[in-house]
């Protein structure tokens, strides 16, 4: 038996994955004590810059509907829901510790239900009327899609525990109406359902991050909901036209997606990956990306190309919402909180924009193991000797321009950031996704490696950060390239790779990773997995790892067992255990002072 396979049946930190031992808690709580007592006060204060940048209004969901556009937005102090200059919900009602995570409307914009939760997947939400501000019910749990009807409410329950009542163990989803199941009888664990409304149509889709199935039908009729579109290949709903058919965004063929009106494609595919897409009126609106950042083009239902939107930043649209009169695009970049534009009788405008610093932002490429361009941000002095090499890399998310309070302040202290656009997201299309999942996930390795090397060379020193998936970015990396690194930021991360599967609602992250369980998938994680590939005798970098007790979507004893593992073999590691929030977020107060230490910790790592 190989001595990574001894490693794993003897593990002897396993009983750190019970939270519901109080020594692990206390375990957990007594590290952090030191954090705060022996490097905490190491660190530079920026808690100051962090909130200056933080408490910047920011927009976070938009839905436009007949009463008007409404926006989810935080403020300092708090979540609110607006209507115009109204304020509808504000997270401040619940509590201190509580942030508003989501909302949905009817499209007349009569009823709004809104999730609540102290930044954990689990949490209330509440269903009221607009006008009166009168409550209609409350669900609680993992829930999500909440879609209006003229007697109620369906929505999208997550059983991250429990079985489902047609018995499939968790963690999967079911379509509920008050207590009773109208849709998802049989489908398996490990699978996603999500659900929208479009002209008095139910548009489903079942899937995992690799394949999707969308089903269709009349709003009120769930017992006709039948399969219309999907395969082996991702795929989404963008709207339902009654007398044409569903309009779906598929990335089969090439990777890079196209749009189907029914059988028949309407907007074909190009060089550029189509993001997203939205209907408006007798127009689609769709999202493309071009050198990873945002631009827009309009088609007719024919697929004639109409016009082309860009803006004159970098930047991207995070959300868009439409009716058949208007679309409202909301947008982020680096250091731009938001720009709000609007898109209506054939025109795009900018409603409002705000912009917090003016940062250099360059763009190059580093040169990956296999010969593979890897682009990425630059943010701050192109020759600066102290460097933030932040990465990702999985789950077809593109890594784009956003507005980062952490880069914010760093950029304004002199610390170069570097925003990578590895393989595993979709930056250049589905097939840019494939080649960094599976047995091709050490590419995204790879091209980490590449970057940070790039910097290396030219005599900088470098922090690595990532954050959940990128967490376990870092982690393979500093196992892999521990000379590369000369501090190590890791975040809610994903660790052990022999027990994921595991843990909390790990079973869903399968198809992007592989089956433990398999023999052949469970040796190919176990070239990789940090956790494991941890030796002794190795000198790591300086690192610090960062969780939170109640994070309900990746189990902190991911954390737990890498820092306690790095203790045992003598390495400077710190754990920083959050008492509240979750993966994800937590209270502005709360939210500020957990930034400001990653933010500290960086400085400290790259001015000591």
């Amino acid at each position: 038996m190989s001595q990574l396979a001894l490693t794993v049946e003897k593990d002897p930190y396993l009983w750190l994955e019970d939270l519901s031992n109080n020594k692990v808690v206390s375990w957990a709580l007594e590290r952090d004590a030191i954090f705060r007592k022996k490097l905490k006060p190491r660190l530079p204060n920026l808690s100051k810059q962090i909130a200056k940048y933080y408490n910047a209004r920011a927009i976070l969901q938009v839905k436009v509907t007949k009463r008007g556009t409404f926006f989810l937005e935080r403020r300092p102090g708090g979540y609110i829901i607006r209507l115009g200059k109204r304020t509808i919900a504000n997270s401040r009602d619940f509590g201190k510790d509580y942030l508003i995570y989501g909302f949905w409307t009817d499209e007349e914009g009569e009823r709004l239900a809104y999730f609540v939760s102290k930044g954990e997947d689990t949490g209330v939400a509440r269903i009221i009327y607009v006008k009166t501000g009168k409550l209609i019910g409350e669900l609680k749990g993992a829930i999500g899609d909440v879609t209006f009807l003229k007697d109620g409410y369906y929505y999208v329950k997550m059983f991250k525990e429990e079985m489902t009542p047609d018995g499939v163990k968790a963690p999967t989803s079911r379509i509920m109406k008050g207590k009773d199941m109208v849709f998802g009888k049989g489908v398996p664990s490990g699978v996603f359902v999500s659900l929208k409304e479009s002209h008095g149509y139910a548009l489903i889709s079942i899937g995992t991050w690799s394949r999707t199935e969308i089903h269709a039908g009349k709003i009120d009729q769930p017992k006709n909901w039948k399969k219309v579109f999907g395969g082996n290949y991702l795929s989404g709903p963008v709207a339902y036209l009654p007398k044409k058919g569903p309009l779906i965004l598929a990335y089969d063929g090439g990777g890079n997606g196209r749009i189907f009106l029914g059988k028949k494609v309407v907007v074909k595919e190009s060089k550029e990956p189509l993001i997203d897409a939205t209907l408006v009126g007798k127009e689609i609106l769709c999202h493309y990306l071009k050198d990873c950042a945002s631009h827009m083009k309009v088609f007719s239902l024919e697929g004639k190309q109409r016009r082309e939107f860009e803006p004159s930043f970098r930047c991207s649209f995070d959300f868009m919402s439409s009716n058949e009169d208007k679309a409202v695009l909301v947008a982020s970049s680096f250091g731009t909180p938001y720009a709000a534009f609007e898109y209506s009788k054939g025109s795009f405008g900018e409603l409002e924009s705000k912009q917090m610093i003016k940062m250099e932002v360059t763009e190059d490429f580093a040169k990956s193991k296999d010969g593979t361009r890897i682009h990425y941000f630059q943010l701050g002095d192109k020759n600066a000797k102290k460097v933030l090499v932040w990465g990702y890399g999985g789950y077809s998310i593109p890594r784009t321009p956003i507005y980062d309070p952490v880069y914010c302040a760093l950029v304004e202290r002199g610390i170069t950031c570097i925003v990578t656009n590895l393989r595993g997201g979709n930056e250049y299309g589905e097939s840019w996704h494939n080649d960094g999942k599976l047995y091709k996930k050490q590419n995204v390795f790879d091209d980490y490696a590449a970057v940070i090397k790039k910097f290396k060379d030219r005599g900088a020193k470098v922090v690595a950060f990532g954050r959940s998936n990128g967490g376990l970015l870092v982690g393979a990396t500093m196992t892999q390239h521990p000379e590369l690194i000369d501090a190590a930021l890791i975040g809610y991360p994903v660790l052990d790779m022999m027990r994921f599967h595991k843990l909390l609602v790990g079973k869903l992250w399968i198809d992007e990773y592989g089956d433990p369980d398999n023999e052949k998938d469970r040796q190919y994680l176990l070239t990789y997995s940090p956790y494991h590939n941890l030796k002794e005798n190795m000198h790591y970098p300086k690192t610090m790892l960062y969780t939170s007790l109640h994070d309900d979507r990746v189990h902190p004893a991911h954390a737990f067992k890498f820092a306690a593992k790095l203790e045992k073999m003598g390495s400077e590691a710190w754990l920083r255990v959050q008492a509240k929030g979750g993966h994800a977020g937590s209270s502005v107060k709360t939210r500020i002072e957990e930034l400001s230490d990653w933010a500290g910790f960086i400085a400290y790592a790259l001015e000591s």
